[in-house]
């Protein structure tokens, strides 16, 4: 599994070109049915996910998120209705990794695509790229291919499973060969082949260094 939070911005960005998106947007407007806690007069904004600014609670995986029944499935959706954590830090004053902001930009996508996340993905990222051994669902061909983990004693891992099911913040099975794909349309400036993923502007965009933890360091 790998951390996917590149692919889930490049689907934002995606949208944004199609003004489907507001990356200064309230979040709110593309999250109805979710209650944000927000002691603040600054909104959260699309931008702010996306940067690590959303003053957001950070919280890592709870211990009955992790499980090895592959037969279960926990949507995006009643997750984040679920454990919704609020803002405890003015919107776009400081950075705090948040994997819990991805989440909330993959239903942004499914939200404004009006397609499932994994669904949206396949086909507006994996298929054009030809990442064929790349998807969000949990798909027996691909759990069949997964490498080898070891736990602090050397000793294999039984592969599990982590809610929600789709993970836009964490959890996409893809090989090294489909990750050089990925890489080199955005060398190539968004392009790959006769196929486009993105424009050279927002492939800069996503490039650009924004922000740092501290001014000392790099």
């Amino acid at each position: 599994m790998l951390s996917s939070l590149a692919f889930t911005a490049l689907a934002v960005m995606q949208l944004a070109e199609q003004g489907k998106i507001d990356l200064n947007e309230d979040i709110q407007t593309y999250l109805p049915g979710i209650e944000i806690v927000n002691p603040f007069d600054t909104p959260v904004t699309v931008a702010h996910l996306l940067t690590h600014r959303s003053g957001l609670e950070v919280r890592d995986p709870r211990t009955e998120d992790i499980h090895s029944d592959f037969e279960r499935r926990v949507t995006i959706e009643e997750y984040v209705q679920k454990h919704m954590p609020p803002v405890v830090r003015e919107p776009g004053t400081s950075y705090m990794y948040d994997n819990f902001a991805f989440l909330l930009l993959g239903l942004i996508v499914q939200n404004v695509s009006e397609q499932p996340f994994e669904q949206y993905m396949e086909a507006h990222v994996f298929q054009p790229l030809a990442m064929n051994n790349s998807s969000f669902e949990p798909e027996p061909r691909l759990l069949e291919q997964l490498a080898t983990g070891y736990d602090a004693a050397l000793q294999p891992m039984e592969p599990y499973m982590i809610d929600p099911t789709v993970m836009p913040h964490g959890g996409m099975l893809s090989t090294a060969e489909d990750m050089g794909k990925f890489i080199a349309a955005f060398l190539n400036e968004g392009a790959a082949g006769t196929e486009r993923i993105l424009s050279a502007s927002s492939v800069e965009a996503m490039s650009a260094y924004r922000y740092a933890m501290h001014p000392l360091l790099p």
